[in-house]
């Protein structure tokens, strides 16, 4: 399974995705997916902070955590202001968290390794990376990892976001078909504009 939210779109799969922490916690992970992926784009990183309680409770959790993972996609230029800054407090954090001195932020900001890959890591331990996720590459892993189970995607986006899901669904079905297999890429959806 995976799960796409953009920006406000992210609110019914976080609602989601808090049923399925839930459920694994109670009744275990009998009737849930094998894996779940939930993919959160936005423009302002400050959405993902509304998603920490339940981003906080399956790391918590190794039984919810090997179900379920958590994607973050900033999809703001780096150079913008707010990407600097998100970029700053960051590195200001890995460095607390590393025991280091938060005057040497600098280091971690500047660095190459840190700018090329434009990957940070919130203090919950989810990366948040800069730009948008490769959902081409996500379904074929997911249909590749779970070859004998049909693969679903959730998607609450604007059109432009739905279309090309399902465009990548329909392609990942026909590849699947054409190697003599039952698999399906199904598609649901909620738009919004």
């Amino acid at each position: 399974v995976a799960a796409v939210g953009a920006g406000v779109g992210a609110t019914p799969l976080l609602a989601m995705l808090e049923t399925m922490v839930s459920k694994i916690l109670t009744a275990g992970d009998e009737l849930l997916p094998k894996e779940a992926h939930f993919y959160w784009c936005s423009r302002n990183a400050n959405d993902f902070r509304f998603a920490l309680p339940v981003i906080a409770r399956i790391l918590e959790s190794p039984e919810v955590a090997r179900i379920i993972t958590v994607h973050l996609h900033l999809t703001v230029d780096p150079k913008e202001p707010e990407a600097k800054l998100f970029k700053k407090a960051a590195c200001q954090w890995a460095n607390t968290a590393a025991g280091a001195e938060v005057r040497d932020s600098h280091r971690l900001l500047e660095s190459d390794e840190f700018v090329m890959g434009y990957e940070s890591v919130v203090p919950g331990g989810v990366p948040v990376i800069f730009g948008r996720p490769n959902f081409e590459k996500m379904l074929r892993k997911l249909g590749a990892n779970h070859p004998t189970e049909h693969v679903h995607t959730f998607v609450c986006g604007n059109k432009g976001l739905v279309s090309n899901l399902q465009q990548l669904c329909d392609a990942c079905t026909v590849r699947a078909t054409s190697k003599l297999s039952m698999q399906q890429y199904v598609l649901h959806h909620e738009n919004f504009d």
